[in-house]
């Protein structure tokens, strides 16, 4: 390799070598640990426990770490609250400004993906930057992109930590930034919750790196969504794969052409098409919204402290920062024009129903002057139900085939995909081949977590069941076995693709979703549990979300610990 393809580490071993050559001997064995050790997959738990993250901070060999988590807000008060923070603690960019062995303190703000950084963080980051009175100059994008990070990035990115550098806040994309030493990086932004949770903790690492001979904080801000990650992570004590610790970005990744199999396999469901009829009705005199049942706590944003070494106990109070939101102080004809909008009604009209209501238009503007979302996830629906009666008509059930693989485009031999090799098998491959018959209806499967393909090895040569197909994988038009849902976040019609769908000896399928546990209880989770279930149970299926800590289980084993596995 050429000297600027060679690692750092790699340039050492070779300049210990030739020393060490022209002394008579030689270079035999490099043994290198560094963050947390592995050895075939394995932690070493001697080195974790020998000397933890809780005794190098104790030790004061890394920053001490405030974690700051932020409950129901959005992306922008989000990142008002981080950056003011952050100025507070250290200074702006003028003479104020604390510097640390004379280089300005530097925040890390990361993005789930380069479209989100672009369209909204991006934008977001540079209005705040504005509200501060902080100069445009002190941001800088990292992304890989060099459309986005030209040569001149890379150049004040290696930079950072120096004296010469003015950037406080760096916007970064999709890695932890691993062996990234910028010891003045005092704070981490992560509003988004990323595909990898491994992510969570790399990214909080980062602003830990010791500087001046004093121990320093670093402060790292998260929605709840993170924050929950993060302490799973630390109460786990980095007990992860290696797959999960090293950065997930496509430089380990290969091409590969999946073929399908011949015949064809088909999956039958059945289809109940329903019909909604909306019928108009006028609303009682003084009929209520039933507001004052609201809990009006749920629509604050607040945030909370905590040390990193005992992440689970709060330092303080909770801070109510619901004052960031952008709301709207609604007047009466503001209110009356945005619910006309919504409802396709005259504004007169929508102005007599408001005043015939129990609370009255002054009563609904002192809960929506609360919180704008009020209005549009509590009132309008509500004004909806009063308005119509809504009359489901289900027709007679249908017995649908589903293709769970569709043939390729004309004039292609398969379908290609990208796929990362640790988790990626192959039907010709020996130790799966003699099963090839019991699944495989694309001659390889890419999973997506090292759990699940925990799963489909544990239950490929499973007695109980007859056939196991891994249908999570072609998300793009390529197959019929989807099921759709009402995405909680953006109320849209979206296609979900479950895991696995497993046919069992005795004659009953189930649809698997390997799920981490951190995430079981998320909405979007939930709302497709619900729409499978749905599906399921229509078809004499059973759905079965399985949380990715009892992926080791034999899937009769797991449903015999959770009732009649119908």
């Amino acid at each position: 390799a050429d000297h600027e393809s060679k690692t750092s580490l790699r340039l050492t071993i070779d300049s210990l070598a030739k020393e060490l050559e022209a002394t008579g001997t030689r270079v035999v064995a490099c043994y290198n640990f560094t963050g947390t050790p592995y050895v075939d997959n394995h932690l070493m738990p001697e080195v974790v426990y020998a000397y933890s993250l809780k005794d190098a901070i104790a030790n004061r060999y890394l920053k001490t770490a405030k974690v700051t988590q932020v409950k129901n807000a959005r992306s922008l008060e989000f990142l008002r609250n981080s950056l003011k923070t952050f100025i507070e603690e250290h200074g702006g960019a003028g003479d104020d400004a604390i510097r640390y062995e004379g280089m300005l303190p530097k925040m890390a703000i990361f993005s789930s993906t380069i479209e989100e950084l672009t369209q909204t963080l991006k934008p977001q980051v540079e209005k705040v930057i504005l509200e501060l009175g902080l100069p445009a100059s002190c941001l800088l994008v990292n992304v890989g992109d060099e459309k986005l990070t030209g040569p001149d990035e890379i150049r004040e990115f290696r930079s950072l930590d120096s004296r010469e550098s003015n950037k406080r806040f760096i916007l970064l994309v999709g890695k932890g930034k691993e062996g990234w030493n910028c010891r003045s990086l005092f704070a981490v932004a992560l509003f988004r919750e990323p595909k990898s949770k491994i992510f969570v903790l790399q990214a909080t690492m980062r602003c830990l790196r010791s500087i001046t001979p004093l121990q320093q904080q670093g402060h790292v801000f998260l929605s709840v969504e993170n924050f929950e990650i993060l302490k799973a992570e630390l109460e786990a004590n980095f007990r992860l794969s290696i797959d999960e610790f090293q950065s997930k970005n496509d430089d380990g990744k290969i091409t590969v052409t999946l073929t399908t199999r011949k015949p064809p396999v088909f999956i039958e469901v059945i289809e109940r098409k329903t019909m909604f009829n909306l019928a108009a009705k006028t609303p009682n005199a003084g009929f209520s919204l039933e507001l004052e049942c609201l809990d009006a706590s749920d629509y604050r944003i607040t945030s909370s402290k905590s040390d990193l070494r005992n992440i689970s106990s709060a330092e303080g109070g909770v801070s109510d920062l619901s004052a960031l939101r952008e709301d709207i102080q609604f007047s009466p004809l503001m209110l009356v024009a945005e619910i006309a909008r919504y409802l396709n009604k005259s504004p007169l009209q929508v102005e007599e129903l408001l005043d015939n209501s129990k609370e009255g238009i002054k009563g609904i503007l002192v809960w929506v002057n609360q919180a704008n979302r009020i209005l549009y996830e509590i009132v309008i629906p509500r004004l909806f139900r009063a308005l119509y009666t809504i009359s489901e008509f289900h027709g007679e059930p249908e017995k649908v085939r589903k293709l769970l693989v569709k043939e390729p485009p004309e004039g292609e031999s398969g379908y290609t995909i990208r796929v990362d090799p640790k988790l990626f098998v192959s039907e010709s491959e020996p130790e799966y081949h003699a099963y090839s018959e019991r699944s495989f209806h694309v001659s390889g499967y890419s999973f997506d977590s090292g759990p699940e393909l925990d799963f489909f090895k544990l239950n490929l040569p499973n007695a109980a069941i007859k056939k196991i197909w891994f249908t999570g994988m072609l998300t793009h038009g390529q197959t019929e076995f989807m099921v759709h849902y009402i995405d909680p976040d953006s109320s849209a019609l979206r296609a979900y693709y479950p895991d696995f769908l497993i046919e069992l000896e005795d004659g009953h399928f189930l649809i698997v979703e390997v799920k981490g546990d951190h995430m079981l209880d998320d909405p979007v989770t939930q709302a497709k549990k619900e729409y499978a279930t749905k599906m399921a149970d229509e078809s004499r299926m059973r759905y079965v979300l399985l949380p990715s800590s009892k992926a080791g289980q034999r899937i009769e084993h797991y449903l015999a610990t959770q009732g009649n596995a119908r």
